[in-house]
């Protein structure tokens, strides 16, 4: 992926994991959950057939918890995308 395609992809995963808004802001500053669904954004860029996940959830708060298996279904069942996770 290059130039407009790119930038076109990256606004897509951002919006699917819920951080469109605060693309602009440095990753550091992010909390735990938000660095794991710029994680999820950065292994979508690709459009993988499948997605392996460790323990997404582990360590996070609920609300960040909830968002993430919330974008998990919606991968699955919008996308078609197999996601694995422990």
């Amino acid at each position: 992926l290059k130039g407009k395609q790119l930038e076109a992809k990256i606004q897509e995963v951002l919006e699917i994991v819920g951080l469109k808004e605060r693309q602009k802001e440095i990753v550091k500053t992010y909390s735990g959950g938000m660095q794991r669904r710029i994680n999820m954004a950065a292994a979508m860029l690709h459009e993988p057939e499948l997605l392996i996940m460790d323990e997404p959830t582990v360590g996070i708060d609920p609300q960040s918890r909830s968002h993430i298996l919330d974008t998990v279904r919606h991968l699955n069942q919008e996308k078609g995308l197999t996601v694995l996770y422990t």
